[in-house]
């Protein structure tokens, strides 16, 4: 029969209504339910925090590699600057010929590698010469004020200033 008064009805909880006490009391089903659920939804919170921090930590770790790597490596024959590109020019005397190669490209850190492509390059009195379009990644093993050490599957690289 319909509620015509106005006086408000009173709603009974649909666990009480089934026997059980609701979620949060201090009844047996309801208390194990209400924990599994509880546990359930802070794993997925620590899942998703340790994500976030995850790629927070690494943007900061790439920034600071960023900011390492700016500047003259051996000698000043490769030169990353901090725009985002990299200079590279070397020069050996081989029987009173001198050869000469000069590279330039662009490179990043993401993720812990060095990634560099090469736009432009040429060679005087040597037919060796870096492929333009070529892309290296190179996996970070060391680097602090003083050398820059890296690896990929074909070989691996050592820079000093």
């Amino acid at each position: 029969m319909p509620n015509t008064s106005l006086e408000p009805t009173p709603i009974t909880p649909v666990s009480l209504r089934f026997g059980f006490p609701p979620f949060g009391s201090h009844g047996r089903r309801g208390s194990v339910l209400g924990r599994w659920a509880s546990l359930r939804a802070m794993r997925f919170s620590s899942v998703c925090i340790l994500l976030i921090l995850l790629i927070v930590g690494c943007s900061r770790r790439d920034a600071k590699m960023r900011e390492q790597i700016c500047g003259s490596w051996d000698g000043g024959v490769i030169t990353y600057l901090p725009d985002g590109s990299w200079h590279f020019h070397n020069e050996l005397v081989v029987s009173n010929v001198t050869l000469k190669w000069t590279s330039d490209g662009t490179w990043d850190v993401k993720d812990g590698y060095l990634i560099s492509t090469t736009t432009n390059s040429t060679s005087e009195n040597t037919t060796e010469r870096s492929l333009v379009g070529r892309v290296d990644r190179f996996k970070i093993t060391f680097l602090d004020a003083h050398n820059l050490c890296g690896t990929n599957e074909r070989d691996g690289f050592a820079e000093h200033r």
